[in-house]
């Protein structure tokens, strides 16, 4: 690709709020393990940072090739497309989670924060593995409530920095920020031709019905949409 034309699909993405594949590409190559995994989930799920740092153990489904992603911020759960290249990540990042989740529970803790009411019907389950968070905070914080040591999930902080260290590596002059990689997931696939109604419903839009955006009836509707981190080579 030439130099103007690189310049000139700069331009374009940089006007429509999205980054190129290319730049994807070489944001990501840059990155490596969990850093990688993050950022890819942002882009190739199109979650927004809350979301991504809120995922828990269960919520990663293999068999269906989905995420559930419980109470966006428009209040609703849905779910999106889990994309083929990072189930081997996906794999060893939850077996990570299984061996600290063990260890915190040969330390007499083990516990973690739950869904309002989730914490009112199964008290308990706050030291199931299925509810641990997927990317947790490394040490065992105090929880205000309840005065429990508890394994927390990741400050939005720890994302931002590597965001900006990859950015700056990868050379790319656009601002690192994390709603940008969910827009491009949108730009993207709609590129690809998938109609808006599908792209609204995998990023938990408003707009749609409550019938339309149902978790269910929105996994029948886009089956088959291949994720555009599936199209990226890196």
């Amino acid at each position: 690709m030439s130099k103007i034309k690189r310049k000139s699909e700069r331009k374009k993405n940089s006007a429509l709020g999205t980054y190129s594949r290319a730049e994807i590409a070489e944001i990501l190559s840059k990155l490596r393990g969990t850093a990688r995994l993050k950022v890819g989930l942002m882009y190739g799920s199109g979650l927004r940072q809350s979301e991504l740092l809120s995922l828990r153990v269960k919520d990663i489904n293999f068999d269906n090739s989905n995420i559930f992603v419980r109470g966006g911020k428009d209040g609703g759960d849905r779910t999106t497309l889990l994309p083929q290249s990072l189930i081997p990540a996906l794999v060893k990042q939850i077996s990570l989670v299984k061996k600290i989740h063990a260890q915190d529970i040969a330390d007499g803790y083990g516990d973690v924060s739950l869904p309002a009411a989730e914490s009112v019907a199964n008290p308990s389950a706050a030291k199931e593995i299925s509810w641990q968070f997927l990317f947790s905070f490394p040490r065992r914080e105090r929880d205000l409530a309840s005065a429990v040591m508890i394994r927390n999930q990741l400050h939005p902080f720890s994302l931002t920095r590597l965001l900006n260290l990859a950015f700056a590596a990868a050379k790319i002059h656009q601002p690192p920020k994390a709603h940008v990689f969910r827009m491009s997931f949108a730009a993207h696939l709609l590129e690809s031709g998938q109609n808006e109604r599908t792209i609204q419903g995998l990023l938990g839009l408003k707009g749609l019905t409550d019938n339309e955006a149902g978790a269910h009836v929105m996994y029948r509707n886009w089956k088959g949409v291949i994720s555009p981190l599936d199209n990226v080579s890196i």
